[in-house]
């Protein structure tokens, strides 16, 4: 294609997208109140305090109380919990405002039963659980209760009844519309006999109920698939049970006890999807590892542990990425973050009560509406049964972080087949792989088409975008496209707050590389088509990527004194769009702007960096270099090739991933790349 045809086909693109979506328009960022943080319910001394947790706003609730297990509802905008005074009779349900304001307070009537709700993640369905004081003989629990186990819908509408003889407590998943819960067997009142425990996992989408035998202690949770749960069974050893085959297996040479009581529900919290468990004051043994007294963090897929806190504490909560504790030989309430950061003192003094994070900060703290748009590279496409989750699920902790903190009222998914909007949500649609080879102008009109049809339903709104890929040239082109069109009416429709690209061709990418005659040799449909060849002719030689490098350059800061933010990531040993140093191989960054790193999408590099470039040894010459290199690792040349071309995966063990938190959760700009 020539440089004159190309153009016309610009202006034409240009021409429909009037035609499409006339009234997208300039207008500055959405105005957004600055310094939101959680709520954080604690007891010192026995009185119940709430505080943010940036340490302001300490405010006294009740005095001298004994509190039982504090609950959040209404998407974090209220609190309640069971208590007593100590100068009072019987037991009262307390509700309050996340602001600290006392709502109802009602007393409980005398009765041998009482009823609690569980929400579950979404907020669409609640468990109501009614539990009556029932003397039971169960394996080391010689008195418990029993519970009456109600579904529900969000209005009160009645599901059905799971269960009238269930125990502990329910679990609900993360990721879709299923919980957990326990039963006994009918025996279990009879200590002369074997009393059988259930694990019963309930599927709403399904109505199915799946039960497999286990002495199983709680707490536990889903993993990060939904098809397995992290577990403690009686002999303090983790354990994994696959819901599907109803099969169980221990974590070997790990234990996890507090000493004189067993295992201490408050004590473990499982965090990240289940990814990672969070314990405190409780003995931990591995074989590399004997802990005790202070705040740990165990990761169930590497085996590793980091610590938090090297102290004893009382108490401690867990919500997203932030770890509230109480310390002990110094005493005072303390916030870190998960995945390291500065722990900050926020209260002073004894905190020897429960602690409670507000799980998430309710919406209308935000003036507008802020959705974070999600896309992903060349052959990809959305899947039945996909939710936002499975799109970049490396960084779903941090997204999922952003959301709970009020900082985006949606996310939103990009399809390269469109999509519509049902009820103010978009859906996108069930797409072909192929559909992401089609030219990358027309990948821009079906993004800029999304944008327009979800502002036309909320108005007003600022998307931030963070793309894969080919996902981010797309939003990278859509964003020029967006300063180039001069404001319509009406041009408060939608604005651009963040971009954040992740290894995408903003500046074309070099055909000729070993991944390109390698890996993509039997992929010709990739190879050969419109995107790749539009991504080719942006980057032919060092001159013309220098030349399309320029006009981003350009676009970048009128997009930044437009007041957008901009955050090119790339990594220079990424096969695919490489970082070098040097052109044509400058695909992913403006040079003096962007964030390169070594190793954005592998942990450790099994190709030199080199041998990304163009090789003038001939395809059979590398295939037996590939096929050396696969022989020393003890890998076959496919393992090889799918660990070396370090682009398909951010790994969140690296900088880059902390750099996105830093860049989503508190605006800072990276600071953790290798050079630039």
């Amino acid at each position: 294609m020539k440089i004159g045809e190309r153009s016309k086909w610009v202006l034409l693109c240009l021409v429909l997208l009037g035609l499409l979506v006339p009234s997208i328009g300039y207008s500055a960022p959405s105005e957004v109140v600055e310094n939101i943080s959680r709520k954080i319910v604690f007891q010192r001394d026995n009185d119940l305090f709430i505080v943010g947790e940036n340490g302001e706003g300490l405010t006294r609730l009740l005095p001298n109380m004994d509190i039982f297990d504090i609950k959040w509802g209404n998407e974090g905008t209220t609190f309640m919990f069971e208590g007593a005074g100590r100068q009072e009779i019987g037991f009262y349900d307390y509700v309050f405002e996340e602001s600290g304001k006392l709502l109802s307070k009602l007393r409980k009537p005398a009765s041998p039963s009482r009823s609690y709700t569980w929400p579950s993640p979404r907020g669409n369905f609640y468990v109501e659980v009614t539990e009556y004081s029932e003397p039971l003989w169960t394996i080391g629990l010689p008195d418990t209760f029993i519970h009456q186990v109600l579904v529900k819908r969000k209005n009160g509408e009645l599901i059905g009844e799971l269960s009238q003889r269930a125990y502990v407590g329910v679990t609900w998943s993360d990721r879709e519309d299923k919980l957990v819960f326990f039963t006994m067997g009918p025996d279990c009142a009879d200590r002369t006999k074997h009393c059988q425990q259930f694990v019963n996992v309930y599927s709403l989408e399904t109505g199915s109920i799946t039960q497999f035998e286990g002495l199983i202690n709680y707490p536990l949770s889903f993993l990060k698939n939904g098809s397995k749960l992290f577990y403690f069974p009686i002999n303090n050893i983790p354990g994994i049970a696959d819901l599907e085959t109803g099969q169980t297996t221990m974590l070997e040479g790990i234990e996890m006890y507090y000493p004189s009581e067993g295992i201490p529900e408050g004590m473990f919290k499982l965090a990240e999807a289940g990814t990672k468990v969070v314990f405190g004051t409780v003995s931990f043994n591995a074989p590399q590892y004997k802990l005790r007294d202070g705040v740990y963090v165990y990761d169930i897929e590497t085996g590793r542990v980091t610590n938090l806190a090297l102290d004893s504490i009382s108490k401690f909560d867990l919500v997203g990425e932030t770890v509230a504790y109480s310390g002990y030989r110094k005493p005072g309430l303390f916030v870190t973050s998960l995945n390291g950061g500065v722990t900050q003192k926020i209260v002073s003094g004894n905190v020897d009560g429960i602690i409670s994070i507000q799980p998430r900060i309710p919406a209308h703290k935000y003036k507008n509406r802020r959705v974070l748009v999600l896309a992903q590279g060349i052959g990809t496409q959305i899947l039945d049964g996909s939710t936002p989750e499975d799109i970049l699920p490396e960084l779903w902790p941090i997204i999922r972080e952003a959301v709970n903190r009020g900082i985006y009222q949606d996310v939103i998914v990009y399809s390269y087949s469109s999509g519509q909007m049902e009820g103010g949500s978009w859906v996108p649609n069930k797409g072909d792989p192929d559909a992401s080879f089609q030219s990358i102008q027309a990948s821009v009109l079906t993004f800029v088409n999304m944008l327009s049809k979800y502002a036309t339903v909320h108005r007003g709104v600022t998307y931030d975008f963070l793309g894969h890929s080919l996902g981010g040239k797309v939003m990278w082109e859509s964003l020029k496209l967006y300063l180039n069109i001069k404001p319509a009416n009406p041009p408060d429709l939608f604005s651009i707050g963040k971009v954040i690209t992740l290894a995408a061709p903003i500046n074309g990418r070099h055909r000729d590389t070993v991944l390109d005659l390698v890996v993509y040799s039997g992929k010709g449909g990739q190879l050969s088509s419109q995107a790749s060849l539009e991504l080719d002719f942006e980057a032919l030689d060092g001159e013309t990527q220098l030349i399309t490098e320029m006009a981003n350059r350009k676009a970048l800061l009128e997009a930044e004194s437009r007041g957008i933010n901009i955050d090119n990531l790339g990594s220079s040993d990424d096969c695919v769009v490489p970082q070098l140093g040097f052109y044509p191989y400058n695909s992913a960054v403006v040079q003096g702007f962007g964030s390169i790193y070594l190793g954005l999408g592998r942990d450790k590099s099994v190709i030199e960096i080199q041998d990304c470039q163009l090789l003038e040894d001939s395809i059979f010459d590398i295939d037996d270099y590939l096929t050396a290199v696969a022989l020393a690792q003890n890998l076959n040349k496919e393992e090889l090739l799918l660990k070396a071309t370090g682009h398909d995966r951010i790994y969140k063990s690296l900088a880059p991933w902390l750099d996105v938190l830093d860049i989503l959760l508190f605006n800072e700009k990276p600071r953790r790349w290798d050079f630039n």
